[in-house]
């Protein structure tokens, strides 16, 4: 298995933050509406390296300032052979106390594929885990045209 490619913006690394995990894709929205409804302090987003060229306009449009961890795939159709390194990586970043939200919403279904192992692994692991998906119920060409509309968040489990 291929160890998924990682740039740590900031050191992640230290207890009792709340993280948001979630994948990125070409479409802004969901990362932005998951962003300003959550609130974490910490984030870790698992995308493409076109979807990683997004990510600072969602952050700058979100108003996010905290600490960010991304790791990038090959391929985001076909990386489903990359989430055991994935979730390797974020549970080494996260502290013994830490809280994650994971976003089950976004990107391809390899990235979300990877999402909801690495929550799994979190869970596994002792950690407090919620799931949620972020919704727009607004017509497809009115969220292309303005992606950056708050959505609403869906508590999974």
């Amino acid at each position: 298995m291929r160890k998924a490619k990682d740039s740590t913006e900031q050191n992640p690394s230290s207890s009792g933050k709340t993280w948001l995990l979630s994948p990125l894709g070409l479409s802004p929205g969901l990362l932005y509406s998951a962003l300003v409804l959550v609130k974490p302090q910490a984030l870790v987003v698992v995308t493409s390296g076109d979807g990683k060229a997004r990510l600072e306009e969602i952050i700058e449009k979100s108003g996010y300032q905290g600490e960010k961890l991304v790791l990038t795939v090959d391929d985001a159709f076909i990386c489903f052979d990359q989430g055991g390194a994935i979730a390797g990586q974020v549970i080494e970043a996260s502290g013994p106390d830490d809280t994650w939200v994971i976003n089950l919403t976004g990107g391809t279904t390899g990235l979300q594929y990877i999402i909801q192992r690495t929550g799994d692994q979190l869970r596994s692991q002792g950690h407090k885990v919620r799931y949620v998906a972020m919704v727009d119920r607004r017509p497809v060409l009115e969220q292309k045209e303005n992606p950056y509309m708050v959505g609403e968040l869906v508590y999974v489990e």
